[in-house]
């Protein structure tokens, strides 16, 4: 039989969804319900990277690992479920959602930058 990876792989890319954004989403939705950098790492980068195909240029492997990693880790930052929020916020008697709106604006600057890395990465010749 097909590999599950390949086959999810397959699927994902029958939606038409380009790889940019799977590489986006992916990780970060794994890490949002997960609030672990394993949690995201282990499911979506064998999905996301078997959509690269069999042989990429390294500008396209690197653009899509920091985007792929910016993204999940800004998931992580962003989840409730994250141990490290839930611990600060029990020790410093602070409530969930002002925790997490204050993340938010940090958080949209280490998106842009990761969006801005894997653009210039991505110009590089493969």
């Amino acid at each position: 039989g097909t590999p599950l990876v390949t086959t999810i792989s397959e699927e994902l890319s029958s939606f038409g969804i380009p790889i940019t954004v799977m590489a986006m989403l992916i990780p970060f939705v794994s890490a949002i319900t997960s609030g672990l950098s394993l949690g995201f790492v282990g499911p979506s980068f064998p999905i996301i990277f078997s959509m690269l195909g069999p042989n990429p240029s390294l500008p396209q492997l690197l653009s899509t690992l920091v985007l792929a990693y910016g993204f999940g880790l800004m998931g992580v930052m962003l989840s409730p479920v994250h141990v490290c929020l839930i611990v600060s916020n029990e020790f410093f008697e602070a409530k969930l959602t002002p925790t997490l709106t204050r993340l938010l604006k940090p958080a949209f600057f280490v998106i842009l930058y990761t969006i801005a890395f894997h653009f210039l990465i991505s110009l590089f010749p493969g």
